[in-house]
Order: C-alpha cells, then sequence, then structure tokens
C-alpha cells in the first residue's frame, strides 16, 4: 500500500477488514506493508476503527521502503496519473469510499503519491506462489483469488 492518506489503499484494506475472519480461519496471515510512519497510523480514524480492531492484520511500517525495495515495488508517476485511475476505472472506487468515509488525496508527507500496489500470496514454505503488480495506483489483487487462495492453499485465475 502507499500511505494512510491513499483512498484507494485504505478501500481494499476495508474489504480485506470485511473477509478477515473468513481468511484467517483457514489460516491466511494478513501482513499489509505502508510506507507510512508508525505515527500517521495512530492519527487516523480509519485505521483506530477498521484495521486495529482486527487483531488478524499486522501492519507493517516501511517508510524506507526497504521491503518494498526487496519486493521490486514500483513507483511509477505515469501509473499514478488521475488519467490511469479515470481509464481503469477507479474513479467509482473512489466515489465508494467516499461514501464510507474513506477520503485522502494520496498525499503524506515523506511517501511516494505514485506508488503502485503490489499483493503477494505467499505458501507455508514461505515461497511466492503468486505476484500481482498493480497496473495504476488503484490495482490490487481479486479478493476471489485471496479467498480462494486461503481456502485451497493454491492459486486459481
Amino acid at each position: 500500500m502507499r500511505n494512510t492518506n491513499c483512498p484507494l489503499c485504505s478501500f481494499h484494506v476495508f474489504k480485506l477488514c470485511k473477509i478477515v475472519d473468513e481468511l484467517t480461519a483457514h489460516g491466511l496471515k494478513i501482513l499489509v506493508f505502508y510506507e507510512s510512519q508508525r505515527s500517521m497510523f495512530e492519527k487516523s480514524k480509519f485505521f483506530q476503527e477498521n484495521v486495529f480492531q482486527h487483531k488478524q492484520f499486522s501492519v507493517i511500517s516501511d517508510p524506507e521502503r526497504k521491503v518494498y525495495g526487496q519486493y521490486q515495488v514500483e513507483i511509477s508517476p505515469q501509473k499514478a496519473t488521475l488519467q490511469a485511475l479515470q481509464a481503469a476505472g477507479r474513479i467509482a472506487d473512489v466515489q465508494e469510499a467516499a461514501k464510507l468515509g474513506i477520503s485522502g488525496n494520496g498525499q503524506e508527507a515523506g511517501t511516494h503519491p505514485d506508488a503502485i500496489p503490489a499483493d503477494f500470496l505467499i505458501g507455508e514454505d514461505l515461497n511466492i506462489l503468486h505476484a500481482h503488480y498493480g497496473n495504476d495506483a488503484g490495482d490490487n489483487i481479486s479478493l476471489d483469488m485471496v479467498r480462494g487462495f486461503a481456502k485451497s492453499g493454491k492459486v486459481s485465475a
């Protein structure tokens, strides 16, 4: 994820929160990395009310992008433009997030507003079984794929 002020990132995490019990019942562990400083999570009403109440989530602050670098998570001004988001239909997601009280402009000091999300499904042997590198700033892994992986331990397209 990008930062605590990214509505698309928060919307994806919100949707994960809605199915976290289902996912963790199958043994899935969820790690969510953000560029934000830990203090930003503590100030965030969204994280306090939606994310931190779920103890199944591990939210990890990586402001130096060490893990992002290891997994080659991209920074792309071209993929983070308003035009790219419009072309991908992400404006509807931003509007839906706003209806839920999730807002923000994606800007946060010390973070990259043009960071692109990446999601990984990692097997019990700690090998990456599926890597999803976003095509735009709001392109995350399908939650149906995550559900299927949680249930079977296998990746299906």
